[in-house]
């Protein structure tokens, strides 16, 4: 594709009324790329950009303008998925939406999003590309609701590493209070066969980034999202202080690699997992460090829950697998496996909490200590929610 290079357009200072609305805020209709370059760069709080259906090729975008809470700056497609930004955008700026483009290109560009600023929105698009498509940069309270990701060419394998959707963490790029929520995400492809273990995995939703950060409270809502025969690591928390409610993960794609797993605590602390169910997967759920929550949680046909030994302490940061630490689950309906080991895993999983808990459950007397199963709860039980398609998505109801 080239060297791209990045527009970037701020909007000049509103004029706003005595009761804080904006005076004359506009529609503005584009067609073309050149229109649309036009009308970013003069955007300002209030205004709304509306895209005619056609491609609009181009340079990345770069949209740093300042809507307000009560007056965003909106662009959007006139018919929702007909208007095509096939090179991607970062928002920057603030209060902007970003709403109903089909956002596609085989050919690699990636990431298709790039989400930081200040309570910015990304709303019922559909996002295809062979690499990363959406990455949460330093900002904090960004959305992402009601939109598609698929694999735009099913026999491909991708890039090695893919990440779907994931906070970018850095010593200098962090996003707090993320909203990611009715997201379709489907028919990605497993990893190869015959790979190594750290190569082409498939990361689907990821709070944070692996062993940065993991014990800062970044405070993500991940809820509602449906995933349906996608590889490898499906929905995995590698941050702390984030709640993963009401999503489900049904299937798996073909020939799913033993490096697979679908609702993954694999680092951080104090994350609440309600709700979530699992069928037809491999593992069900996987649950390393702690303290961390799961309530009302469900597997149907297929795959356990395992509360894992680890080879380090639950609190020790470094690039190994944390012994699962008072860890509680309340009213979960699964077959479960407490102190389930790996090679090297010679610290037990410690003082797991089973509250009413509905299924087999296998205690590993080498690989863990101090488990207690009990009838009493100390948690409010919810009823998991197995979404289907009409749920979640561009053309989803709100």
């Amino acid at each position: 594709m080239g060297r791209r290079r990045f527009l970037s357009f701020a909007a000049t200072a509103p004029l706003l009324s005595a009761t804080g609305a904006v005076a004359n805020a506009r529609r503005i209709a584009v067609a073309d790329f050149a229109e649309l370059s036009m009308a970013l760069a003069e955007a300002r709080p209030g205004d709304e950009v509306v895209l005619a259906d056609g491609e609009y090729h181009g340079d990345r975008l770069v949209v740093a303008g300042h809507g307000t809470a009560q007056n965003p700056i909106i662009i959007r497609a006139a018919s929702l998925l007909g208007a095509n930004i096939p090179n991607g955008v970062r928002l920057s700026g603030q209060y902007i939406v970003w709403h109903g483009f089909d956002m596609t290109n085989v050919e690699g560009a990636q990431p298709m999003v790039e989400l930081g600023g200040s309570h910015n929105q990304v709303r019922r698009c559909r996002l295809r590309a062979r690499g990363d498509l959406v990455v949460f940069l330093s900002g904090t309270a960004g959305k992402f609701l009601y939109n598609e990701l698929v694999n735009p060419t099913p026999t491909d394998h991708f890039q090695p590493n893919t990440h779907l959707l994931r906070g970018w963490f850095n010593d200098h790029t962090r996003h707090y209070n993320a909203e990611i929520g009715y997201n379709h995400i489907h028919d990605f492809p497993s990893k190869p066969p015959n790979v190594p273990y750290h190569e082409y995995r498939r990361f689907g939703i990821a709070a944070g980034s692996l062993y940065h950060y993991m014990f800062e409270n970044v405070n993500w809502y991940i809820h509602h999202n449906l995933m349906e025969n996608c590889g490898s690591h499906r929905m995995i928390a590698y941050s702390s202080g984030n709640r993963f409610e009401f999503n489900t993960i049904i299937g798996r794609s073909v020939a799913d690699s033993a490096a697979s797993s679908d609702f993954n605590q694999r680092l951080g602390r104090h994350n609440i997992w309600r709700g979530n169910w699992a069928e037809g997967t491999k593992s069900g759920f996987s649950i390393h460090g702690g303290p961390n929550e799961f309530i009302g949680c469900r597997i149907v046909d297929g795959g356990n829950a395992n509360v894992f030994a680890g080879n380090q302490e639950h609190d020790a940061l470094g690039e190994g697998q944390p012994r699962a630490h008072e860890v509680k689950l309340t009213a979960c309906e699964m077959p479960l496996i407490v102190g389930r080991q790996w090679s090297g895993h010679t610290l037990p999983a410690r003082n797991t909490r089973l509250e009413n808990h509905l299924g087999e459950v296998h205690l590993d007397d080498s690989g863990q200590i101090g488990t207690v199963l009990t009838a009493d709860m100390t948690e409010v039980p919810v009823t998991p929610l197995r979404l289907t398609r009409d749920m979640v998505g561009p053309f989803a109801a709100s």
